[in-house]
């Protein structure tokens, strides 16, 4: 493909007349080294290509912007002039100003269509919205696409709103990647509507509010989502989340999805309502303040915070929950705690680990983790629950762990208490720090 920092005139009288007649653009730059001010009118100069394939130019190569900057007044919008057509911002492009972006097409409905957007390098579009389509859109997906738009933020690139992000509107479907490094970053909510999917592989995807009705995968990346002024959830919806991997941090969540988790942190700082969807939790890392619903952990680590809540049960299963104690400056005991409504069920696959530092405690230290209606234990898949001892928690406890910390029972209270025998005097941890020392200074020489 060639490129032009200054196309001559001729250029762009060609250009005119190919997009007045309809002729399909395969492969130019456009705006290169360039500023383009944008009026009250659409900006048509999108690039039209033939024979894509889930999203991607399999002969063509359409233009990139690169090098360039586009500004546009409120209530300016970008659209197609054809029913496939793309947009690719590359290194040093950026698109600012508009009240909103329209993709793929403006003022046609009743069609079969096509859009590819993609922000590579450190490409950065800047805007009021980012809608694709109008809510009274009729557009359908062409060919053999499964999606009507498609959009791909890689490299460093950023999309920034200062409104919401909603990729697609009417009965518009979308595919959103967002990888590598690349940001998204709105000031209120995300919208991902049914029927359209966004893939979460890398990068940062920042927002107030996401509202879920489609398909979301996180397999890496942050998506950060601050806790929003309104009377609803941090995250919410009727689709599909699966996570992965990469972390999730949010303060609440309204679940009326399917929510996997498999890998992956979930982090969630104030409440998680399971609804009227399911939370299944086979892997990867859950923290959660309050849990409205009954907790079924089928592996992975639970990882409870001081004062966390469940409202029903909790069914630990083949998971490990996490008990983290310390000391903070003035000696006193700091450590998780975990309050459980109706019952706690264990299992011979279940396990419990302390984190500790073992030099900072001493004979009479002793904390209560857990409060619960009920507790027991099922020795296997066919057994009968039977009333949990300290024998069944010793058995979850690690070698280490138990050699340490001494388990209480009471019926409905788990507490631990350092075990006397274990606990080396002062002067002993300064003797086996010092042996410590010495091994390494052997070892160096």
């Amino acid at each position: 493909m060639n490129q032009h920092k200054n196309l001559h005139p001729i250029w762009h009288i060609l250009v005119i007349v190919a997009l007045f007649f309809g002729v399909q653009i395969t492969s130019y730059t456009v705006f290169a080294g360039t500023t383009w001010t944008g009026g009250d009118t659409n900006i048509t100069e999108l690039m039209n290509a033939e024979n894509w394939d889930n999203g991607m130019p399999t002969n063509t190569n359409p233009g990139t912007i690169t090098n360039a900057t586009i500004t546009m007044t409120a209530n300016t919008t970008i659209s197609g002039t054809d029913n496939i057509c793309a947009l690719i911002l590359g290194d040093n492009a950026k698109i600012k100003g508009g009240y909103y972006h329209f993709f793929p097409l403006e003022n046609i409905s009743n069609t079969e269509a096509y859009f590819n957007l993609t922000l590579t390098g450190n490409a950065k579009m800047s805007t009021r919205h980012f809608y694709g389509g109008q809510n009274t859109t009729n557009i359908t997906p062409i060919d053999d696409e499964d999606y009507v738009a498609y959009y791909t933020f890689s490299g460093n690139s950023m999309l920034e709103t200062n409104g919401e992000y909603h990729p697609a509107r009417g009965n518009i479907t979308s595919y959103t990647i967002l990888k590598d490094n690349a940001t998204i970053t709105c000031t209120t909510d995300a919208l991902i509507r049914a029927d359209s999917r966004m893939d979460i592989q890398g990068g940062t995807l920042k927002l107030q509010w996401l509202v879920n009705n489609g398909t979301i995968n996180q397999t890496g990346g942050t998506v950060q989502i601050r806790k929003n002024t309104q009377d609803t959830g941090d995250l919410q919806g009727s689709g599909i989340y699966n996570l992965e991997g990469g972390t999730f941090n949010g303060a609440k969540i309204i679940n009326n999805m399917t929510f996997t988790q498999t890998g992956g942190v979930l982090n969630v700082s104030d409440i998680f309502t399971v609804g009227s969807g399911s939370y299944n939790f086979n892997g990867g890392t859950f923290s959660v303040k309050n849990f409205v619903g009954t907790l079924t952990q089928n592996g992975g680590i639970f990882d409870p915070v001081m004062g966390t809540t469940i409202s029903n049960g909790y069914n630990v299963g083949a998971g490990t929950i996490q008990v983290e104690i310390k000391k903070d400056a003035d000696g006193n005991l700091v450590y998780d705690t975990l309050s459980v409504g109706e019952t706690i069920a264990f299992t011979d696959k279940s396990s419990i680990d302390l984190l500790f530092d073992a030099s900072q405690f001493s004979t009479g230290d002793e904390f209560t983790f857990l409060t619960a209606g009920n507790m027991t234990y099922q020795n296997g898949t066919d057994a009968t629950p039977e009333t949990l001892t300290t024998d069944h928690i010793a058995s979850m406890m690690s070698a280490y762990d138990s050699t340490f910390w001494i388990p209480t029972l009471t019926d409905s209270t788990l507490s631990f208490s350092i075990n006397p025998n274990a606990v080396p005097e002062p002067a002993t941890w300064t003797l086996l720090a010092l042996a410590m020392l010495g091994i390494g200074y052997l070892r160096r020489h």
